[in-house]
């Protein structure tokens, strides 16, 4: 498949559109087509190796891409909180809102959730009352 990849921080030249080995999902990992991505602000952060505080930093080479939408294709082995077909959306975050306790809501993966409003934050499923 084709990505574009970093390989060192800096300007939009280090940006590289390149053939990657398909992605395989790891245990307890899902594999998602991407049917929508963001490209923000923080994408470019993360490029350029702006790194506020040090907790955002990438490892190198890395696919940029802080949030997406799309369809889990495939799960590696002990992913027990989605499954093939499920509609994701993932984001990373500041912590704006208060930290979930599983590890997928930490991770920021939502689960065929309603848009979030600023009166009420989009939660994820396995975290529902």
């Amino acid at each position: 498949m084709k990505a574009v990849r970093v390989h060192e921080t800096g300007a939009a030249e280090v940006l590289r559109y390149e053939d990657v080995d398909d992605p395989r999902p790891a245990a307890g990992e899902a594999l998602v087509k991407i049917a929508a991505a963001g490209v923000n602000y923080l994408d470019v952060y993360y490029r350029s190796g702006f790194h506020w505080g040090g907790h955002h930093k990438r490892s190198l080479p890395y696919i940029p891409g802080a949030e997406a939408a799309g369809t889990v294709v495939a799960v590696g082995s002990h992913a027990t909180d989605v499954k093939v077909g499920d509609r994701v959306a993932y984001g990373i975050s500041n912590a704006t809102v208060p930290m979930p306790s599983c590890a997928q809501c930490q991770a920021g993966i939502y689960i065929d959730s309603p848009p979030p409003s600023r009166s009420k934050p989009r939660q994820p499923r396995c975290c529902k009352a």
